[in-house]
C-alpha cells in the first residue's frame, strides 16, 4: 500500500519536490520576501462576479524592495550567490534600453559588490536618460548600447574586452571570442 502523501496530486508533489532542493542552492537574501497576495473584487466582478469569475489574488511582486521592485528579484538571489560563489567581479547582462531586467541586475550586483555592465539595445545612439536607464546608471552600471538584434550573442559580441574583469552573465550564451578577449574564465549562468 502506497503512503498517503501531503500533496493532493503528482503534479503538486514535483512542484515540492523541485522547491525542495532549491534550498539547496546558494543565495543572497536581496528581496523582502514572501510579497503579499491582494485581492482583486472590482477586476472580478468586471469579469463577471463570483457566478463567472473564481477569486483573483494579485502577488505583489512591486514590494520586493530591490530597485523598485519586480519578480525578477528571486532569480538574482541565486544568479549574484553564484557569481560570489565563482569569484566573479563584473555581471554582464544584456536587454532593451528601458529593461526592468537591466536595471534589477545593476541593482543586485550594486548590492553584493559587484561591478555590472549592460548591454542595451537603442534605437539612437545616445536615448533619452530616463526612467529604468536612469536607475542603471544611478546604480553605477556601465552601459553600452547596441542596435536591436535577435541574437543574444550580439550584445556580448559588442561588449568592450577592457569592461570584462571574472565575469558572470546573467541570461543568454557565454560568446568564446568574449573568452579570448578577457583572458579570464567566464561563468555560465542559466
Amino acid at each position: 500500500m502506497r503512503s498517503a502523501s501531503v500533496f493532493p496530486d503528482p503534479a503538486c508533489e514535483i512542484i515540492g519536490a523541485v522547491t525542495a532542493d532549491f534550498t539547496t542552492l546558494p543565495r543572497v537574501p536581496l528581496a523582502t520576501l514572501p510579497t503579499p497576495l491582494t485581492d482583486a473584487p472590482g477586476l472580478r466582478k468586471a469579469l463577471g462576479g463570483a457566478a463567472r469569475c473564481p477569486r483573483i489574488l494579485l502577488k505583489r511582486d512591486d514590494l520586493t524592495g530591490l530597485a523598485l521592485g519586480g519578480n525578477k528579484a528571486r532569480k538574482l538571489e541565486f544568479l549574484m550567490a553564484d557569481a560570489l560563489a565563482r569569484r566573479a567581479d563584473v555581471v554582464v547582462s544584456s536587454g532593451a534600453t528601458q529593461s526592468n531586467h537591466a536595471r534589477m541586475t545593476a541593482a543586485a550586483a550594486r548590492a553584493v559588490g559587484l561591478d555590472c555592465v549592460l548591454v542595451l539595445s537603442a534605437r539612437s545612439a545616445e536615448p533619452p536618460l530616463q526612467g529604468n536607464l536612469l536607475l542603471d546608471r544611478l546604480f553605477g552600471a556601465t552601459i553600452h548600447f547596441i542596435r536591436a538584434n535577435p541574437d543574444p550573442r550580439f550584445a556580448l559580441e559588442k561588449t568592450r574586452p577592457r569592461d570584462l574583469g571574472r565575469c558572470h552573465q546573467v541570461r543568454g550564451l557565454v560568446n568564446p571570442s568574449i573568452e579570448k578577449w578577457s583572458q579570464r574564465p567566464i561563468a555560465k549562468a542559466g
